[in-house]
Parts: C-alpha cells; sequence; structure tokens
C-alpha cells in the first residue's frame, strides 16, 4: 500500500501558493482525492482540480463528504448580489464532473445549531442510501440517477427540514429545525426525495440516524447512556 507523507504537497495548484489542512479522505484507481485549504479545492493530482468543473458564477469548491462513488461539495458565489446562495453538487470521484446539484442557503449544511435548536460546533453527517442512489446533508438532498437536487431551507410558510438518513426507495428522515433556539420542539418527519414533499410524523417518533440494507440505526437513551440499536425493517 502507498503512503502519502505530506497531502499539502500533492497538488501542483498547492506549487505557488501554500496550502493547508490538506487531507486525503478517498483513494481511487486514479490515486488520491486530495482536498485542501489555501487554494480552496479538491481533486486527483495529475488528473482533475475542482477549478475546471465548478458551476458557473461559483468558485472556492469546499468538499464535505466522499465516499468512492460520490463526492460532495459546496460552492461560494463569485459575486456580492448572491453571497446568501450556496451552490452543493455532487461530483463524481474519477473525473471531478457534477452529477447533481441544487443552490440552497449556504446555512443549509452548516448553521452551528442541530434540529432541536441547540448550539453545535460540528455539522450533521452527510448521509448516503445503502444502494447509493441519493444523498442527504442537512437541508439539502439529492437523487443521483435522476440527476437532481433539492434544497429544504423553508421560506415564510415552511420551517427548515434537517435531514439524517435515507433508504433505498428515496424516504428520506429527519425532522424540523426551529427558527431560534428558544426551546421550541422539532417536529420528526419523512420526506419523499421524488416529490420533496416532507411528511410530519407523530410527535416523539424515534426516527432512524443511519440506514443500511434492510435496517435502519436509531440513537437510544438508556439510564442516561446513548447507545445505537439496530433495527430490521419490516
Amino acid at each position: 500500500m502507498k503512503q502519502y507523507e505530506d497531502a499539502n504537497e500533492l497538488l501542483k495548484q498547492c506549487a505557488d501558493s501554500a496550502c493547508s489542512e490538506s487531507e486525503i479522505p478517498i483513494l481511487t484507481s486514479l490515486g488520491p482525492v486530495v482536498s485542501t485549504s489555501g487554494v480552496e479545492g479538491f481533486g486527483i493530482p495529475g488528473h482533475w482540480f475542482s477549478e475546471e468543473h465548478d458551476p458557473k458564477g461559483r468558485t472556492n469548491g469546499k468538499l464535505l463528504a466522499a465516499t468512492e462513488e460520490s463526492l460532495f461539495a459546496s460552492w461560494e458565489a463569485k459575486g456580492l448580489g448572491d453571497s446568501s446562495k450556496s451552490v452543493f453538487a455532487v461530483h463524481d470521484p474519477e473525473t471531478g464532473a457534477i452529477e447533481a446539484r441544487v443552490t440552497c442557503s449556504e446555512e443549509a449544511y452548516s448553521d452551528g445549531k442541530d434540529m432541536w435548536g441547540e448550539s453545535k460546533s460540528r455539522t450533521p453527517p452527510a448521509s448516503f442510501s445503502p444502494n447509493g442512489r441519493y444523498l442527504v446533508a442537512g437541508s439539502v438532498a439529492f437523487d443521483l440517477k435522476e440527476k437532481r437536487g433539492l434544497c429544504l431551507m423553508g421560506d415564510g410558510d415552511r420551517k427548515r427540514i434537517i435531514l439524517f438518513s435515507v433508504g433505498d426507495s428515496g424516504t428520506a428522515y429527519g425532522g424540523t429545525a426551529p427558527e431560534d433556539a428558544d426551546g421550541e420542539q422539532s417536529t420528526p418527519v419523512a420526506v419523499s426525495l421524488a416529490s420533496g414533499s416532507p411528511m410530519a410524523l407523530p410527535q416523539g417518533t424515534q426516527i432512524p440516524y443511519v440506514m443500511g440494507p434492510g435496517v435502519g440505526g436509531f440513537i437510544t437513551n438508556e439510564n442516561e447512556q446513548l447507545s445505537l440499536a439496530i433495527v430490521r425493517e419490516r
């Protein structure tokens, strides 16, 4: 197995500008995918770099999550007129080409709050369906077969939805996010990614935080200790 001593030195884009916090999240048949700061971008050394595949009018691609099948990234607006909106895109790891994209608030994947409105420093996890067709990450979701994305930030009539898991059927699970941290309770929801329509679930319904082939993973709290319960689909 080949070892990479310093990821900051792998991309040619880092030759004239210092790269920092470079990481190798996955390996492909063409080599490692390198994600870096300083230059702001990601790619496979000697093959492609993210700026070659940026959505029109966007810059500073930031890799947020990676699997062998898909790279999930955010892109900032180049101008000031649309600075509150980001493009979230799923890229092919081998080529860097965009497979699906959606424009959504820059806070869709990171706003420092969880689904109950409590302050958090971490972002919600990006989660793929077991068959790899669907991806959910915070308030954005993708159907990679249909090559389309969905923004669930809400508006004046609808609350923001934060998704945590999605099954092979395209049904995603999560909850509404309070507009502020005033103690308002989140409502658990199921969302059909085909229609984009959320369905409120009874208060207290436990939602799966991870989905596997035919099973769901649920966080339980027994005797003040958190544990993960794996439940088979009925």
